[in-house]
């Protein structure tokens, strides 16, 4: 692309960037950052996204999560799909109580998750008594999800222990 001086755009880096995560190559991650910063897209909130998700899919574990919280704090405006990013990024590498911290402190900035952020934020928890304790009222798509989720997961135990909805 670049060689045919086809210049790359806020649509094109999130599919690089994705392909990037896909083979996990932190370093390449990296040059492909300078990029959207040199052409200007940096403050691009889809790419900044992407860039976050990227870097939590990249090997290099800790030093890759890392990165992805940089870019994180950094973002002028976020939304639910950066905080589902980072949280499922910490997620990732087992950073469970760094993943419950920032959906707590999502909550308190009034930022509503998605069916993807309470997945992860329940692969995060190990016992029923966050659910119990969860920081946000509960509705029937919450329950759904996280009923869904004890599924996929093999919880069926902890499953029958949410309620019905």
């Amino acid at each position: 692309m670049l060689e045919r001086n086809d210049l790359p755009n806020k649509f094109t880096y999130p599919f690089v960037l994705k392909a990037c995560a896909g083979i996990g190559d932190l370093n390449l991650g990296k040059s492909i950052h300078g990029s959207v910063v040199k052409f200007g897209f940096g403050d691009e909130v889809n790419v900044q996204n992407t860039l976050v998700h990227m870097y939590c899919c990249c090997r290099g574990g800790e030093g890759g999560v890392e990165f992805a919280r940089k870019v994180f704090d950094e973002m002028s405006r976020s939304d639910s799909v950066s905080w589902s990013a980072m949280i499922g990024g910490y997620v990732r590498v087992g950073r469970s109580s760094d993943a419950i911290s920032l959906f707590r402190e999502m909550q308190i900035k009034g930022v509503c998750p998605d069916e993807i952020t309470m997945v992860s934020v329940l692969s995060a928890c190990t016992a029923l008594k966050f659910v119990q304790e969860m920081p946000i009222d509960p509705n029937p798509v919450v329950w759904r999800t996280l009923i869904n989720a004890c599924r996929a997961h093999g919880e069926l135990k902890l499953g029958r222990k949410l309620p019905d909805s």
